[in-house]
């Protein structure tokens, strides 16, 4: 049982072979395991094939080093669970430094400024995957 409360909030989704995620405030080391579990649960609907993660970063505020190191190991998880891509809506400041920080987890990535923009890109990434 962790020793203190999540703070952070997030929201999960999977569209086709696009995993949605929404994070919102600070999040602590409680939010990010919360999360991890969430994403790796919904993820096994697409994990078969290959997948985009689209993130939306614009009311995230982000967290300690504890909360990049978990996102970190998160996306290293969906690299070798077939995501081929990450998409980012609108990182903060903050948000931009804790990404560079992990940069060569996330790569290949993007950050684009709208969830339609985000979206597609995402299936213009699947589309060429299908084809490469």
């Amino acid at each position: 049982m962790p020793l203190f409360s999540a703070h952070g909030k997030f929201e999960v989704r999977v569209k086709g072979n696009c995993l949605y995620t929404l994070l919102q405030g600070t999040w602590n080391k409680e939010a990010t395991d919360n999360y991890t579990d969430e994403v790796k649960r919904l993820a096994k609907a697409v994990t078969d094939s290959a997948w985009v993660r689209v993130v939306d970063l614009e009311k995230f505020e982000g967290g300690s080093a504890e909360v990049t190191e978990g996102l970190t190991n998160l996306q290293r998880w969906a690299k070798k669970n077939g995501c081929i891509y990450v998409v980012f809506i609108l990182p903060k400041s903050l948000v931009q430094y804790m990404l560079q920080s992990a940069h060569e987890a996330y790569l290949p990535f993007d950050i684009v400024q709208s969830q339609q923009e985000a979206e597609l890109l995402a299936q213009r990434k699947l589309e060429e995957y299908k084809f490469n």
